[in-house]
């Protein structure tokens, strides 16, 4: 008579089944057969959270599975052939019960033995497949016993708990409740609990020595395999790694946070790499632009180890010294801001061919032994209406002068502080100190007047774009019209010099452009009125000036007084109401006194002439009365 077989391992919390449901019965006999198999279907499913509740089965599909449980694929099963073992448990030794034999089987070692059958690995469905033999090769008597087999689970992928898989003891063959036929398949629900860890780290900007939050830095993660974490999750919803074209770009945000948020990473070693752009730039944020360092294809290590089936992260990430701090339990990494120069000038309200002195100052950064810098190069662009003068350029460090010599470059000049070792050498050894460069230039005669002179010093080094700063020099003119004091007709020839507030003569060129000044006057000294009564002087600092008329046009007379007091401002070129108008008077006229004073002389004079013949009139008038 053919007895049921049962399931074993029915101690569902050890074996994470869900329980059958089958008696524990002794196992007898099978068919006589021994190529007749019964099918076996694993249905491997995967938890957040390992159900507490098991559903009761019989060997049947379960067509209503767990809230939360969710089919894996990839997972690979074999099965043992353990009868022997079964049966030394039950009749040697102790002589266990058969509950005892199926607890103990389920921790049998199998370290170098060989699997009877291999299952097929888990399908979409999580559903893997193998036909069982029902008889051992074991006898009893002579006699072929019926197979028992320990079911072990012996790959699955990287976020499988393994430590909650429990090997299942299944006896063959099952037979359909209360009857004597055998299942066509029988159905086991191995479940495992699935497990990973985000990973975070927190991402600054490094500059003038202050840490803040950085936002927008990019970053990819790859496995000790070299592979980067895809976009796409894999088919079981666990992070899955390929190569770097589909990479997953994550972002630092405004707290500077970088977080592997809804990619829990399984047991392994994982490296963020940062991204940068090919001139090595990472963020540029508002006018800061900030590169990446030469760490920064390892800029942090996490580890997720698994302790017994629970993980822990420990890091390993670079200080904002660029010194590796390891197994740390939280992370940073540091970007840096590329230094931009400082400059002034000795005065920016200045005259044509006046010589300026120009300071320009660049904090050495206090990454240049993190950052791969390679290129170390200060350039002055001025514009054309600057002249350089080239000896003039020297830079010093801590009071030393640097041997780099400046190199015409356009209208300005390029140091390469790298080109020279010892200069490297000097500057490498003095992260955040102060190099510090003074030139000569002067104003081109000639140049548009109330209209900007800039002059960029610019700090040229391999993380693009380049960082300057500019100061604007300015200057200025003032327009004359000489005009007939009666008629306002233009008067040519009107000859004049110019004096500042020191008394020193003012020359000019042809076309009136300021060239100097002199004690005494010289014969670049006279500037002239034209045909048009209109002259001119251009290339002057703002400020109080005399205009002195030296020569009356002909037919004219000087003023009594030839001096005519006048200001150069911001405006007085341009603004055609701020010309000033210098009269003359015929000759033979009562001579103008270099003003308009004239006019109220003549005013006074009449209406005392007209005084006097009223007066005397008057007194006549009443005599002969």
């Amino acid at each position: 008579m053919k007895i049921k077989k049962k399931l074993f391992g029915a101690l569902a919390t050890l074996a994470l089944l869900l329980p059958l449901g089958l008696g524990m019965g002794q196992v007898a006999k099978a068919e006589e057969t021994t190529k007749e198999t019964q099918t076996v279907i694993l249905h491997k499913l995967q938890y957040e959270s390992l159900p507490t509740d098991n559903l009761k089965n019989d060997g049947n599909s379960i067509k209503n599975l767990p809230e939360g449980s969710k089919p894996v694929k990839g997972v690979k099963f074999v099965a043992y052939d353990v009868t022997e073992e079964y049966y030394n448990l039950r009749n040697t030794g102790k002589k266990m019960s058969a509950d005892d034999a199926y607890l103990a089987l389920q921790n049998l070692n199998i370290t170098g033995r060989n699997f009877t059958k291999e299952f097929s690995v888990t399908n979409e469905e999580g559903e893997a497949k193998a036909d069982l033999p029902l008889e051992s090769d074991y006898t009893i008597n002579g006699k072929n016993q019926d197979a028992i087999y320990l079911i072990v689970e012996n790959y699955a992928p990287s976020n499988i708990n393994q430590s909650k898989s429990t090997n299942m003891v299944l006896a063959l063959p099952v037979y359909n409740t209360d009857t004597n036929t055998k299942k066509d398949k029988v159905h086991l629900y191995p479940k495992n609990e699935i497990y990973g860890k985000e990973l975070s780290f927190t991402k600054y900007g490094v500059k003038d020595g202050k840490n803040k939050p950085l936002a927008g830095a990019k970053f990819r993660l790859k496995d000790s395999n070299g592979s980067y974490l895809q976009e796409q999750h894999d088919s079981n919803g666990f992070p899955s790694f390929s190569d770097v074209s589909k990479a997953k770009i994550f972002l630092s945000n405004d707290e500077g946070v970088v977080s592997t948020d809804g990619y829990k990473l399984s047991p392994g070693t994982y490296t963020f790499e940062e991204y940068a752009d090919q001139n090595g730039v990472t963020v540029t944020a508002g006018k800061d632009t900030y590169h990446a360092n030469k760490n920064s294809q390892n800029i942090v290590i996490a580890n997720v180890v698994d302790n017994k089936g629970i993980l822990s992260v420990n890091y390993s990430y670079f200080n904002n010294d660029g010194k590796q701090v390891k197994n740390s339990s939280d992370a940073f990494a540091y970007n840096y801001a590329t230094t931009a120069p400082e400059k002034e000038v000795d005065d920016s309200d200045v005259d044509y061919t006046q010589v300026l002195t120009y300071t320009a100052k660049l904090t050495i950064p206090a990454d240049i032994n993190v950052s791969n810098y390679t290129k170390f190069d200060l350039v002055d662009r001025p514009d054309e209406a600057l002249i350089l003068d080239l000896r003039s350029v020297t830079a010093e460090l801590n009071d030393n002068k640097l041997n780099t010599q400046a190199v015409k470059e356009g209208n300005g000049f390029r140091l390469s502080f790298f080109e020279n070792e010892e200069d490297k050498a000097l500057i490498l050894n003095n992260a955040g100190k102060e190099i510090e460069v003074t030139y000569k230039m002067s104003v081109k005669p000639g140049v548009d007047l109330e209209t900007d002179v800039n002059n960029d010093i610019t700090f040229d080094n391999n993380f693009h774009p380049e960082t300057s700063n500019k100061v604007i020099v300015k200057t200025y003119g003032k327009k004359f019209i000489k005009e007939d004091a009666n008629t306002n007709a233009p008067l040519v020839g009107a000859k004049f010099v110019v004096k500042n507030s020191e008394g020193k003569f003012a020359e000019f060129d042809k076309n009136s452009n300021f060239l100097g000044w002199k004690d005494t006057v010289t014969d670049h000294s006279t500037i002239t009125s034209g045909t048009d009564g209109s002259f001119e002087v251009k290339g002057l600092a703002t400020g109080k000036y005399t205009l002195v008329e030296t020569k009356a046009p002909a037919g004219y007379h000087l003023p009594s007084d030839p001096t005519f007091d006048f200001e150069v401002s911001e405006t007085s070129y341009g603004n055609e109401k701020e010309v000033l108008t210098v009269p003359n008077t015929r000759s033979g006229i009562l001579p103008s006194t270099g003003g308009k004073g004239i006019y109220a002389l003549v005013v006074i004079g009449t209406i005392a002439v007209a005084g006097a013949v009223f007066y005397f009139t008057k007194g006549r008038k009443q005599t002969e009365a």
